[in-house]
């Protein structure tokens, strides 16, 4: 698997960047999960994901308390574009305003 690199832009996690060899355990499972799910982070995918604040809440609490605490992975970021140069990838994800996951919405 190469290097991957993610850098977000707007919503939560607007300015962030996680990569695959990071020294943090969280961070490197997190691109390489973004990675999987976005099928190598081909662009046009998108994949919803928690708030900063709601992650906290779940490493702190667990995730049956973040549950019950109104925490969903809600916010969308689709893939706008990915560069790969030698053994490295870098993929830009921009935050989707206003959309809604089908399965939180009200009937």
């Amino acid at each position: 698997m190469p290097k991957i690199i993610f850098d977000f832009s707007g919503g939560c996690m607007d300015g962030k960047t996680v990569c695959s060899d990071s020294p943090d355990p969280r961070e490197a499972k997190e691109a390489r999960d973004f990675y999987t799910i976005t099928e190598d982070g081909a662009e046009g995918r998108g994949f919803w994901t928690f708030s900063p604040a709601g992650l906290e809440t779940i490493d702190t609490e667990g995730a049956e308390i973040a549950s019950g605490s109104g925490f969903r992975a809600n916010h969308l970021y689709r893939i706008t574009d990915r560069l790969a140069e030698g053994d490295e990838v870098l993929i830009r994800a921009q935050f989707e305003p206003g959309t809604i996951r089908p399965d939180l919405a009200k009937p």
